[in-house]
């Protein structure tokens, strides 16, 4: 058994030696050696190609009479679906053009009852072809073959029901590009909605040169959005887990708007919060997109989102308010009197939280709005 270690680079001609004298000999060899030669420098001729760079080196050998057996590193993967197809012999029938390989994949995605397969399928196909749409690459381009195998690995972690967001990277939040990682809630466009809301309010009432605090940050979207949009607003977003206090930071980085956003890993659920955020406070607008997701319904979530997406930022407590619950007790020590709540929930609760604040002296519910479908989704409440 020969093996080929890949600490760092080697010569094709020897990456082509090694790899041939394992091919040969294989229960399901390529038979002549010139054959299995040609097409090991075909695929392996890839290696420095700038669409796999971020592939790792590693180990790859295939062991006479036992099977493929690999250890990823450094571009290792390639080599994994590289000697996949060198022993079914099927190497050629991988490489597609745009068109074709789109329709593939939609079909793919259809039979296996992925959500949006067409869009998923274009979105992905873009991504490692380093665009952003489908539509800016020709039907006719041909998809070279360390590009198709990226493909591939991207489309097989879609059949698993991994969010398109997290397999690409990065989403779009109105004009802005955020990174996009797991398990940091993904924002949907009724968040974008929330956003251009609260912007019409700070825009409205001059609170350009104002402060707001974001409750669960995430990714950032909301913050990111209304900093981009006035440019003297400050924020402060917070939220529970480091994982996406970190994305938040990295979004605001990317973007240029880090110096006007304080990001703090807070849990309002603990006594401390309000000393801890005491330097910025008051502040003229709170914004949330708390976890809403009656408990019991989490499971019944498509798999998208109950497998992969924080728990945490989806999960509201038995009647899905445990977390508003707690904004609302709080925001009297946020904001002053006549400073205003944004809130996104569930599609039951706006009614539901104006129960909540009948008794309460210190905040007053405004009114509801709808989203794009005309359903009831955004809660808009006053401290007095």
């Amino acid at each position: 058994m020969k093996t080929l270690q890949r600490p760092g680079c080697y010569k094709l001609h020897q990456i082509t030696e090694l790899i041939t004298g394992n091919i040969i000999g294989h229960p399901n060899r390529l038979n002549k050696p010139l054959k299995s030669t040609g097409i090991i420098n075909h695929c392996l001729r890839t290696v420095s190609s700038a669409s796999i760079h971020h592939r790792k080196y590693g180990t790859v050998f295939l062991p006479p009479k036992q099977g493929t057996t690999y250890s990823d590193g450094h571009r290792g993967w390639l080599f994994k679906q590289s000697v996949k197809l060198f022993s079914t012999g099927s190497l050629f029938e991988n490489q597609s053009d745009v068109k074709e390989l789109s329709k593939l994949w939609t079909k793919k995605f259809e039979e296996e009852d992925v959500s949006e397969p067409q869009t998923s399928a274009e979105l992905i196909i873009a991504h490692a072809l380093g665009k952003k749409m489908l539509h800016e690459v020709p039907p006719e381009h041909t998809v070279d073959l360390s590009t198709n195998l990226v493909i591939q690995e991207l489309c097989q972690r879609r059949l698993q029901r991994v969010p398109v967001q997290y397999i690409i990277g990065e989403w779009d939040f109105h004009d802005l590009v955020l990174k996009m990682k797991e398990p940091v809630f993904i924002p949907r466009p009724e968040t974008e909605e929330l956003a251009d809301f609260v912007c019409n309010y700070i825009r409205s009432n001059n609170l350009q040169n104002g402060k707001f605090l974001d409750i669960g940050c995430g990714s950032g979207a909301i913050s990111l959005h209304i900093l981009n949009s006035f440019k003297t607003i400050t924020g402060v977003a917070i939220d529970k887990h480091n994982h996406a206090c970190d994305l938040t930071k990295e979004n605001a980085r990317n973007l240029g708007l880090n110096e006007r956003l304080n990001v703090h890993q807070i849990d309002i659920f603990h006594k401390d919060t309000v000393e801890k955020l005491q330097e910025y406070l008051p502040v003229d607008v709170v914004i949330s997109n708390p976890p809403y997701i009656p408990t019991a319904h989490i499971d019944s979530l498509e798999p998208e989102v109950e497998r992969y997406e924080s728990r945490d930022a989806l999960n509201g407590g038995k009647d899905g308010l445990d977390v508003v619950r707690q904004i609302l007790y709080m925001a009297p020590q946020f904001l002053p009197v006549g400073g205003q709540i944004w809130l996104e929930v569930y599609l039951d609760e706006p009614e539901m939280i104006k129960e909540l604040v009948k008794e309460n002296k210190s905040i007053i519910y405004l009114t509801t709005l709808k989203d794009f479908t005309k359903r009831d989704r955004f809660c808009v409440l006053q401290v007095q």
